[in-house]
């Protein structure tokens, strides 16, 4: 096709996706689009060897220094380290157990289900905590180190949240115990 200066043009179909900007090409969309395909490969895992690539990828799309996905201990309720990506295996060892009561984002976001931000700084990192649900309730949380102050931007939160939503579907469920007791 040759434009009316007889120069070979070059044509870029403008598309408007709700979440894209109104002068979004279609070449810029298809840019993005790796950025999001974590989440559909989360749901072909079929063996555990393949999470590790899948949650560093998962960082890279969030611009995390780390993740830690906490899982919820049958037995008290209690996090556990299950999995992470950013970290030594030294640092990960001294992680002990966190209480579900402990005054922190992970434990506030295990118990009322709700994402949670912590905010950073210009020397420090900010933080996305996000729960991770599953038909019986909250069975863990996906906690991430966000750099560059993007915890408060909404489509990285929204992306978290739908990658903790993926990473529920591979935790096993098990209920947690009841505080209260059944009267018979």
């Amino acid at each position: 096709m040759s434009c009316p200066t007889g120069q070979r043009c070059r044509r870029t179909a403008r598309i408007r996706p709700s979440t894209a900007p109104p002068d979004t090409t279609y070449r810029q969309v298809r840019r993005q689009r790796p950025r999001h395909r974590p989440c559909s490969d989360f749901g072909r895992v079929s063996q555990a060897r393949e999470l590790p690539a899948l949650l560093a990828r998962a960082a890279a799309v969030l611009n995390a220094a780390g993740i830690i996905v906490w899982v919820a201990d049958p037995a008290d309720g209690s996090l556990r380290p299950a999995l992470s990506h950013g970290y030594p295996a030294e640092a990960l060892a001294r992680i002990s157990k966190l209480s579900r009561d402990a005054d922190n984002a992970t434990a506030e976001a295990y118990r009322s289900g709700q994402l949670q931000t912590v905010g950073g700084s210009r020397t420090a990192p900010g933080a996305l905590v996000a729960p991770l649900l599953a038909p019986t309730g909250c069975v863990g949380v996906m906690a991430a180190e966000i750099r560059a102050g993007k915890e408060a931007d909404q489509h990285v939160q929204a992306l978290a949240t739908i990658l903790a939503a993926q990473l529920a579907s591979l935790v096993p469920v098990t209920p947690a115990p009841s505080t209260s007791s059944a009267k018979a």
